[in-house]
């Protein structure tokens, strides 16, 4: 019987303005200590799930493509001793696009993942000042230039609108930009400004104005609009595919199958 296994990794370099997710900042002695405890939880949750089979993988985070790679591959090898892995797997696995090389992305790849997602969030560089991004448009593009010059069968790409600043031209040219890049997926985000973030506060200040609400609106239709004209499919709310690129994992929780969640801030879904 299949299950999705997602393994949160919660480090980062710096934390985003609008980012309210459990975080560390990233440090190699922890991530030593992080990676001694999914050992732990492989094992503990393969003594209850030992009759599963993984079907898709997911590494969520924070910036999974910061982790020390040798790390890294010992956790899967831990894994594959504990859990039979489909052959077929959909291994997605989270990047920034500053954190990875043709180098880091050639190792992924090698260690079985299919799937990078770039958090590329927007090409303007005022709008990634607004974010705290600490990447700029040329990685971003970068990113998905590495992902084909490797041959990726496919891969996934962030866009956030709605952001303090931006404008309606703003967007349309992020859009005309990620269009051009022509990536498998796309997952086009609405920025919600949660209390406890660098965000909030400058809100609460006076020192950031949040958009107005219709405008907002008018933003999300029209990157439907455009993304669909594009040939992409809108399969979720915010997730948009060319046919035969959606993300199985995340069709997963949609459709409320069983799924693993191993990591600091990950839940499990298991026998509802």
């Amino acid at each position: 019987m299949a299950i999705s296994l997602y393994i949160h990794f919660p480090f980062c370099t710096n934390k985003c303005h609008y980012c309210d997710f459990y975080k560390e900042v990233h440090h190699k002695n922890l991530e030593e200590k992080f990676y001694l405890a999914i050992d732990k939880e492989i094992e503990l949750a393969s003594d209850t799930l030992s009759d599963r089979s993984v079907s898709t993988i997911f590494i969520g985070g924070g910036t999974p493509s910061l982790t020390d790679l040798d790390l890294f591959e010992k956790m899967l090898a831990k894994l594959h001793e504990h859990f039979e892995i489909f052959p077929d797997v959909e291994f997605s696995m989270e990047c920034n696009p500053e954190s990875v090389s043709l180098e880091v992305l050639d190792r992924l790849q090698k260690l079985g993942v299919t799937r990078p997602t770039y958090g590329m969030q927007s090409f303007d560089t005022k709008v990634l000042e607004t974010l705290g991004r600490r990447h700029d448009p040329h990685q971003s593009q970068q990113a998905v230039y590495f992902s084909n010059a490797l041959g990726f069968k496919t891969f996934g790409t962030d866009l956030i609108f709605g952001v303090p600043k931006q404008t309606g031209k703003i967007l349309s040219s992020d859009i005309d930009q990620l269009i051009d890049l022509s990536p498998p997926h796309i997952s086009f985000y609405q920025l919600t400004i949660e209390e406890g973030t660098r965000m909030y506060d400058k809100v609460s200040k006076g020192l950031l104005t949040p958009l107005e609400q219709e405008l907002v609106m008018a933003m999300y239709k029209s990157g439907v609009e455009r993304f669909q004209q594009a040939g992409y499919v809108r399969y979720e709310v915010c997730s948009f595919a060319k046919p035969g690129h959606e993300c199985r994992h995340n069709i997963g929780y949609w459709e409320g199958r069983d799924y693993l969640g191993l990591g600091p801030s990950a839940h499990s879904f298991i026998n509802g």
